[in-house]
């Protein structure tokens, strides 16, 4: 799990929480939550390159899931849309639809 915080206000941001698992029988990163604290929905944070909060935290995510690669053969980071209006954030960020099954994969270079 990893947490944003706001250190002014001693207040969560949002928080992203991730396991491993399997995609396509291979293994893969699956993000079981991403949440932001509704004050800081579609808010860009000059502190975090002008990106909102979710993208910060998913580029964390793709981020780590490639460090790690060179250790664990990760192959894709994969996530279940909690909502319809998340799928262009998801799909901007090169998430694509595994299927008709909701779910959304990230190849991770190899």
């Amino acid at each position: 799990m990893h947490i944003l915080a706001n250190p002014n206000k001693l207040q969560i941001i949002g928080f992203i929480a991730i396991s491993a698992s399997e995609l396509k029988n291979s293994p893969c990163v699956t993000i079981d939550y991403l949440l932001i604290t509704p004050e800081y929905r579609g808010v860009l944070f000059h502190e975090l390159g002008n990106l909102k909060a979710s993208q910060y935290l998913l580029d964390y995510v793709i981020n780590l899931a490639t460090q790690v690669n060179a250790d664990i053969p990760f192959r894709y980071i994969a996530l279940q849309p909690a909502h319809e209006k998340l799928l262009p954030l998801y799909s901007s960020l090169g998430f694509e639809p595994l299927d008709n099954t909701g779910w959304l994969f990230f190849k991770i270079n190899q």
